[in-house]
């Protein structure tokens, strides 16, 4: 057992870490695990001394648990901080979070830093890959780290899923170097895996969407008026992924009266109670579902006018949200449909839908979308629905965001021409895309791709239209 009478300050520790007991042991406050005198609860010394000789051993690992022990017991024990910071930084998992982190608020070249230091620790790590084709546009510069991440691939090293991550890396590394046949080899081959990790089945979605077009009637809306309640706190801005939902939430939550509120996953986890409405739908058991949503809302923005909840796939749940919540606002995003397509096509996101990995069921799941969207466009009021096109919106960016402003009903406020500028994180794959100002170079963006875009030549003549407020 250590001597635990209180050295002087730049006396040695008596822990035995070799550090001035002012930066290690003397910096403990006073709290659980401290003794009157500031002395450190003992225990807590024996798990700090178990992991100095665990770390000097080389089990890592354990050496981690054991600080997690100590500090459970000593949280203000200053030497088992330091002792930890150290591990973790050698530890490439650190520096990866670290990178994706930096790139979700935007700090680009920091992000990037962090994601080669993670590459140094660990050469074959492939989400730090991406994470550094996704802070910004490759220029011929990178193509040594093309060539690096193509030789791993060549190696057919790492798991199934970690080398669907490089291959999505490394297509989109070749598309910012403008090698798009190269680039559309990867997204292929990407998807070959991403379609054996998850699966798609048209005729249930074709099934779901019919049940809900059944259910959400005219006649049933004005049957439970009495479910509904007036908040207006929601917007929900949604349509498929890749439509231009990042674009637009940013634009809105620059608003002063807008809180940002990102992907949530409240209606889609809560699936299972809305594919169906029955009659029997009890008021109670509505009032608990709108009012777990708002709570969620507001503690996001609680001193918002409006909170965004930007999930895309909120279009399958319209009609729930409508009844409960017949005052919350639906701005649907609309964009080229193979531009969409291809764009799912290309992209590696943080959930496999089984429809995004093949042409095909790109095509069947956009039908239905489509097929679902007409609908609501029937049902529900003219005022509850605004549509905004992508091509519209990067073309005449203030009248988009003028039309956004009105529609939620708010005062108009000219720092929503500036979303670039929005210090919100960015979770989605757009986060290098979100931080730019407004741009056109992703409008007919297909073209590029004309001569691979197979099935999805299929949506070239379909044109929506739509009924604007």
């Amino acid at each position: 057992m250590p001597n635990v009478h209180k050295p002087g300050r730049n006396d040695g520790c008596p822990c035995g870490s070799g550090r001035k007991f002012k930066r290690c042991c003397g910096g403990v406050a006073r709290g659980p695990g401290a003794g009157a005198s500031g002395s450190v609860e003992p225990v807590a010394h024996t798990h700090y001394q178990l992991a100095l000789a665990l770390q000097q051993a080389g089990d890592d690992e354990a050496a981690l648990d054991a600080l997690r022990r100590a500090l459970s017991l000593a949280r203000g024990l200053a030497g088992a901080h330091a002792q930890m910071g150290d591990l973790l930084l050698a530890r490439p998992e650190a520096h990866l979070l670290l990178g994706h982190l930096l790139n979700e608020a935007g700090r680009f070249a920091e992000a990037a830093s962090s994601f080669e230091r993670t590459l140094e620790l660990d050469p074959g790590n492939a989400s730090a890959y991406q994470g550094i084709v996704t802070s910004k546009k490759l220029t011929e510069a990178d193509r040594p780290l093309v060539a690096r991440m193509e030789e791993r691939l060549t190696a057919a090293a790492g798991s199934a899923h970690q080398q669907m991550t490089l291959h999505f890396a490394a297509g989109k590394a070749l598309d910012d170097l403008e090698d798009y046949a190269r680039a559309m080899e990867h997204f292929d081959a990407a998807n070959g895996i991403r379609a054996r990790l998850s699966s798609f089945d048209r005729r249930d979605f074709t099934h779901q969407v019919d049940r809900l077009i059944a259910t959400f009637t005219p006649d049933l809306f004005d049957g439970f008026t009495e479910l509904g309640a007036d908040d207006e706190t929601p917007v929900l801005i949604l349509g498929m992924p890749r439509s231009g939902t990042t674009l637009t939430e940013r634009i809105l939550s620059r608003h002063p009266r807008v809180a940002g509120g990102g992907e949530l996953r409240f209606w889609r986890d809560s699936r299972s109670r809305l594919v169906e409405v029955e009659p029997s739908l009890r008021a109670q058991e509505a009032e608990s579902l709108r009012g777990d949503y708002l709570r969620l809302l507001r503690s996001i923005g609680p001193s918002a006018l409006r909170v965004t909840d930007k999930m895309p796939f909120n279009f399958l749940w319209i009609g729930l949200v409508h009844l409960l919540l017949p005052r919350a606002r639906i701005v649907h995003c609309r964009r080229n449909p193979i531009d969409t397509c291809l764009s799912i096509y290309q992209t590696q996101f943080s959930d496999h839908w089984g429809f995004a990995a093949d042409r095909g069921e790109l095509v069947a799941y956009y039908r239905q979308y489509q097929r679902l969207m007409g609908h609501w466009r029937e049902v529900l009021p003219p005022d509850r629905m605004l549509e905004i096109d992508y091509e519209e919106a990067t073309a005449a960016p203030e009248a988009t965001a003028r039309r956004l402003v009105a529609f939620c009903g708010l005062e108009w406020d000219a720092a929503c021409l500036q979303p670039e500028r929005n210090a919100d994180a960015v979770r989605t794959a757009s986060k290098w895309q979100a931080r730019q100002p407004v741009y056109r170079t992703s409008v007919e963006r297909w073209r590029r791709y004309e001569p691979w875009i197979g099935a999805l030549r299929e949506l070239l003549p379909a044109v929506s239209t739509a009924r604007r407020p």
